[in-house]
């Protein structure tokens, strides 16, 4: 018994050094500023469907969510506990690789909206029948992340897959970007999704991999979340336009 005592006094000795003497404060100006931004920009990207690019509605709130982006920079640099410390997105690399994320999410999700309309509105597929089109698009994604992209990154740099994924993937959406009334899935549609899916398999993996890894270990968490939230606002933006 005790040295039962003995042991958890100790324990306790040993884990109160660990505890740092103050909590860190919540940075609640950088999430306000942080969230005011991104919603600023999206709706903005949203409205300007309809309002057009150059109107008041959209300048102001686009102008607007850039100055409280950059203002939650510049707030995050000054407090102690920032929401998001600069020194995780100085890396070239780990910005890089987020900024491709957001892109991808985007595109993908933009055809995602994009195809359902037309395939139920235009080529009057019904729901099932529109899932199962988008099937082969998920089956690229698949391929081009675990075929090509898993077993080609021990031996290659990031970029080397990312950026011909980013080419290929653009491919297939402008080829999706050519569908009239008169398009065929098999001819038209097929081909595109294909494109696209392996194109985004080959980024998702290395550009997750590289906006996670080499980051000191009590900013894993803040670069896990800022990948999380890179994809979360690309596909806002995407399925808004």
């Amino acid at each position: 018994m005790p040295i039962a005592v003995i042991a958890v006094v100790g324990g306790a000795a040993v884990l109160a050094k660990d505890v740092p003497g103050t909590r860190p404060r919540l940075d609640v100006p950088g999430a306000i500023l942080g969230t005011s931004s991104l919603v600023a920009i999206v709706y903005a990207c949203s409205a300007a469907v309809t309002q057009g690019w150059a109107a008041l509605g959209i300048v102001a709130p686009l102008v607007g969510g850039v100055a409280l982006l950059a203002a939650f920079a510049a707030v995050e640099g000054r407090v102690s506990s920032p929401l998001l410390p600069l020194r995780v997105v100085r890396d070239r690399n780990r910005s890089g690789a987020n900024i491709a994320l957001a892109l991808t999410v985007a595109g993908l999700l933009g055809v995602y909206v994009f195809l359902t309309f037309h395939l139920q509105a235009v080529l009057g597929y019904s729901p099932v029948e529109a899932g199962l089109a988008f099937l082969p698009l998920t089956v690229a994604v698949l391929v081009g992340s675990g075929a090509i992209a898993v077993r080609l990154m021990p031996r290659t740099p990031p970029r080397n897959l990312m950026v011909p994924g980013l080419l290929v993937a653009a491919l297939g959406v402008g080829l999706l970007t050519q569908l009239n009334v008169g398009s065929d899935y098999l001819v038209s549609v097929l081909p595109g999704d294909v494109l696209l899916g392996i194109g985004l398999g080959c980024v998702f993996v290395p550009a997750i991999s590289t906006a996670t890894s080499r980051v000191d270990p009590q900013d894993a968490g803040i670069a896990s979340a800022l990948t999380t939230t890179s994809q979360m606002a690309g596909g806002s933006i995407g399925a808004a336009r």
